[in-house]
């Protein structure tokens, strides 16, 4: 009976290894001057280095440097309904903070020639934590009306039928539980290469990163409980099917109560899952006129492996395996930007970026996926003093994937950001660059399949059971960056302004 009974619950546990992988498209993590000017894929300041890396040869020649760090908070909030809930619709709260996510650009230019080097997150989302998530409570909320259903209604009703007395033992009225996911995940990278200048005109570049994927989940689903106002209140289901085994002399019930003990007894999580990529990066940068500036760069598909481990032994009940490989690939995709001066004090960015999904493999999520995500990006620059310019921006970015590829811990929405911020150049080899970036994801509703007991064919389904759950997906996000440039310049090709 056991073996039938294994996968009961597994909808207890806290997350799936499939839902751990990094969410690339929920913050931008490579520079303070994308966060104040949200559009950079025609830069042609040492940022270049990620965002348009053959533009890196419109810089002075000499050594440039920069270093960025971001405070990121993003708020989640799931709103779910379920038959079974113990209250209809139910909030699920997270929270994502990060205080440390640095980027470091380094470039140096000699005559056409434009060696870079950055170290910079490729994405992620920071820490997360979750006190409650719907896939643990749906799995929870089904255990009343299992046992009622399955087991204790047949019991009562024979017993008001031999005796006359209803002893009530399937007057199960809620639920409890204790729970707790804190998750991280992010991807660092290492990124070298070379621009060359062409001519005035045209310079192209080549790149290779390595970026190393990390996410990690700790947390635990523990003290499941039951409430019988007339046999013990709260109570584990276990106890309560050991005192109707005594109660009434039936020893079925132990071996019930066995079997819940490993089923609904306490689940504790503590793993983490790593892999590397490597990535070739190609791009052009077009100065049409000197006002003009047109960049490019097409990024390839990064294939990653993460291998999970398992610390203490602690594997969600046998979720997570020791050694466990499952495939995370980074998309590729292509970028274009342009950049204009409309006026000597007044520069306009425009940009878009489209991931390629149909070639990557994200562990079996990849049928899900309905197309290509894309952004769209503008944004502007105004020299307000001869050393001081604001800016701010506005960008689109939309996922294209079906209601099945979302879950409770990685969902993939529209999202409408605005920025402001501005640079100063404080001295000739000085300059700073501050930013502020909002993001309004778009609310998506959903509705989902959840099974029933996990399939489990001893678990009678009441009559009128729809196997289904209502759910909606919410998130905001805000960031804030500082940013800090370096110039030590052999001779003036032109102003860093853009």
């Amino acid at each position: 009976m056991k073996k039938i009974f294994v996968s009961f619950f597994a909808a207890f546990l806290c997350l799936q290894s499939s839902a751990q992988q990094v969410n690339l498209f929920t913050i931008p993590n490579q520079s303070a001057h994308f966060i104040r000017m949200p559009s950079r894929h025609a830069s042609q300041e040492i940022d270049a280095v990620f965002f348009n890396p053959a533009g890196t040869t419109k810089m002075k020649e000499g050594f440039h440097f920069s270093i960025n760090n971001q405070v990121l908070n993003q708020i989640i909030d799931l709103e779910s309904s379920y038959v079974f809930y113990n209250e209809n619709p139910k909030n699920y709260p997270g929270r994502v903070t990060g205080f440390f996510f640095p980027s470091i650009m380094i470039a140096y230019n000699v005559k056409k020639v434009s060696f870079h080097l950055a170290a910079l997150m490729v994405g992620g989302t920071g820490g997360i934590q979750y006190d409650n998530l719907p896939v643990s409570d749906r799995g929870i909320a089904d255990i009343p009306t299992v046992l009622k259903e399955s087991f204790l209604n047949g019991l009562d009703s024979r017993i008001f039928n031999e005796t006359g007395v209803n002893p009530m033992y399937s007057d199960i009225s809620n639920y409890r539980f204790d729970f707790r996911n804190n998750g991280l995940g992010y991807s660092p990278g290492i990124q070298a290469g070379m621009a060359y200048e062409v001519n005035e005109y045209i310079s192209v570049s080549a790149d290779v990163r390595f970026t190393r994927q990390v996410v990690s989940s700790e947390g635990y689903v523990e003290n499941i409980q039951i409430y019988n106002e007339h046999h013990g209140g709260w109570q584990s289901p276990s106890t309560l099917l050991r005192y109707i085994a005594e109660e009434e002399n039936q020893p079925f019930y132990n071996s019930i109560a066995n079997i819940y003990d490993d089923l609904s007894g306490d689940r504790l999580i503590d793993v983490k899952q790593t892999g590397n990529g490597i990535t070739p990066i190609f791009g052009a940068n077009i100065t049409p006129t000197p006002k003009l500036n047109i960049g490019l760069k097409y990024e390839h598909r990064t294939k990653t492996t993460l291998t999970t481990t398992v610390f203490n032994g602690k594997d969600g009940g046998g979720v997570f395996t020791q050694g466990e490989k499952i495939r995370s690939d980074i998309p590729g995709f292509f970028s274009v930007g342009l950049g204009y001066d409309i006026t000597d004090r007044l520069r306009v960015h425009l940009g878009s970026r489209v991931f390629i999904m149909n070639n990557i493999d994200f562990n079996g999520r990849e049928a899900y996926f309905d197309g290509n995500y894309f952004e769209v990006e503008s944004a502007l620059q105004y020299r307000l003093f001869d050393n001081f310019f604001i800016s701010g921006g506005y960008t689109f970015m939309r996922p294209k994937v079906k209601n099945e590829f979302q879950n409770d811990v990685d969902f993939w929405i529209p999202g409408h950001t605005g920025a402001l911020g501005f640079r100063w150049d404080a001295f000739k080899e000085v300059s700073f660059n501050v930013g502020g970036l909002f993001t309004q994801f778009v609310s998506h509703s959903a509705t989902q399949s959840h099974l029933y007991a996990d399939g489990n064919s001893l678990a009678s389904v009441p009559e009128d059971y729809e196997p289904v759950y209502d759910i909606t997906y919410r998130k905001k996000a805000f960031i804030l960056a500082f940013g800090i440039d370096f110039r030590f310049s052999k001779k003036n090709k032109k102003e860093d302004t853009r």
